[in-house]
């Protein structure tokens, strides 16, 4: 579901459950019903409306149900937490479709329970005592896997941390996010307008490995951001390493903010649910050129899987990402987006090679 939509959806909603005397209430840390709107009425392309808390969440019930309801068209809101990776058939592609895949990528968004969500009102120390959890409990991972480049050929990796406070410019491909959103003269006098993050970067870190394919942002827009990726599909791979990161802050302490209802308590409207983004971008000539004829199978795998399927003008690449975060669970989820690949995959491999070429 796309941002600019859930906007739509959102600056219709608040006016039709303005009289819900509710919305008056501040949540439990000080936020207002303004530290959930602002934001959407300050910033271009921002979302309509942030989600300041988990009490927040529950306190102004009727305006969230009602958007994620209109939004996803749906009439109960409900979320599967199931996390057994059992349920998943994904087997391994073969050398020649996985070489399609261009990129893989998993992103986990999740904020820690009873504590302000950082884009809004909240305690400096609250921020840094969770900084300080995490990083703790990151130091008893194992060390990433060596990256293969030839037989024989092992180039090992290791794990970093920066903290933002002291963050240099030159590190800005790694905390990239920020420095687009809020280190910036005019990007940051905005957003500190709408009232967000007006205490960055107190608190905030990034923790990476070498290779830069696994990156654990703190405090960032959730509390936890976690992602993974790589060339080729590996979904599984990357889920995997994502839980472990997880289960290993989970071990020191930290509990996340979920319910049976809405799933994971997330900053962003549309990521309420599981909290995840799948992105994979396959390189598909065949395809791409005889797009038009193949349009109306390709919208039957959206509607059938619960997809996005974009596709990309530079390159010959689709991107195919999971459209629906509440309601399946993560299993689902990633079962649905490694479905789609393969049958994209499949309508691929039936272009003759001379004709992908031309």
């Amino acid at each position: 579901m796309w941002a600019d939509e859930f906007k739509c959806i959102a600056t219709s909603v608040v006016p039709q459950v303005w009289s819900d005397k509710k919305l008056r209430e501040s949540d439990k840390f000080g936020n207002t019903l303004d530290d959930a709107v602002l934001p959407g009425t300050k910033v271009k392309d921002f979302i309509g409306v942030v989600i300041p808390s988990q009490d927040a969440l529950h306190k102004w019930s009727s305006m969230y149900d009602e958007i994620l309801k209109q939004a996803y068209g749906i009439k109960e809101i409900k979320h599967d937490l199931n996390h057994d990776v059992s349920h998943l058939k994904v087997p391994e592609l073969s050398p020649e479709d996985d070489e399609k895949v261009w990129s893989t990528w998993i992103w986990i968004s999740w904020n820690v329970k009873d504590i302000g969500h950082t884009l809004t009102r909240n305690n400096v120390e609250n921020l840094k005592s969770i900084r300080e959890k995490v990083l703790n409990a990151l130091k008893k991972l194992p060390a990433p896997e060596p990256i293969v480049k030839k037989p024989n050929e092992h180039f090992y990796d290791e794990y970093f941390s920066n903290e933002a406070e002291t963050i240099q410019y030159e590190t800005k491909m790694i905390w990239y996010r920020e420095y687009a959103w809020f280190v910036s003269e005019e990007d940051g006098s905005i957003f500190k307008e709408a009232g967000c993050n007006r205490d960055y970067p107190e608190g905030r870190a990034v923790h990476y490995n070498g290779h830069r394919t696994k990156l654990t942002y703190i405090n960032d827009e959730e509390h936890i951001n976690i992602s993974c990726h790589n060339h080729g599909l590996n979904i599984l791979h990357h889920y995997n390493q994502i839980q472990t990161h997880l289960k290993t802050i989970e071990s020191d302490g930290i509990e996340f903010s979920k319910d049976e209802k809405y799933g994971y308590c997330t900053t962003w409207v549309q990521d309420l649910g599981s909290g995840m983004w799948i992105s994979v971008h396959l390189k598909l000539p065949g395809l791409f050129k005889e797009h038009a004829s193949f349009e109306e199978k390709i919208n039957k795998l959206i509607n059938k899987w619960n997809v996005t399927i974009t596709k990309l003008e530079k390159e010959s690449i689709y991107e195919v990402t999971n459209n629906l975060r509440l309601g399946p669970s993560e299993i689902k989820q990633i079962q649905d987006v490694y479905d789609t690949v393969v049958k994209l995959i499949k309508l691929e491999n039936r272009f003759p090679k001379e004709q992908k070429e031309e």
